[in-house]
């Protein structure tokens, strides 16, 4: 990629555009058409780009330095997602949780620890 020209460059961001549909490109038709392994390359070759001409690639979108979009908007990071707290059950209800089955080496240990011994 070091050795790449501009008009490479340029034919290369052209074939993702071509293969953009929203909301992302699609990487996988992007490294068929470029010869390159995997879609994660292909991504990762348009990030190169961008990052060499200044820009910067945030959430499949191309920003400027000080993070601000062509339209004058610029990138905010999306607020968390509130979870809502689990409803505490009622005295005497039952758990979900299925009680543990014990296995029959457990069951004959108790067995034999209630009383009786074995003759050796």
């Amino acid at each position: 990629m070091a050795n790449s020209s501009t008009d490479d460059k340029i034919a290369y961001i052209l074939t993702v555009l071509k293969h953009t549909t929203l909301p992302k490109p699609d990487y996988t038709a992007v490294a068929v058409e470029s010869g390159i392994n995997t879609a994660q390359n292909a991504q990762r070759r348009l990030k190169a780009i961008v990052k060499a001409a200044g820009f910067d690639l945030v959430n499949d979108q191309i920003v400027g330095p000080d993070c601000s979009t062509g339209d004058g908007t610029g990138i905010a990071a999306s607020p968390p997602k509130k979870r809502k707290p689990r409803a505490k059950k009622a005295a005497g209800e039952e758990s979900n949780k299925k009680p543990k089955v014990k296995k029959e080496e457990d069951v004959e240990a108790e067995m034999n620890q209630g009383g009786e011994e074995s003759v050796a």
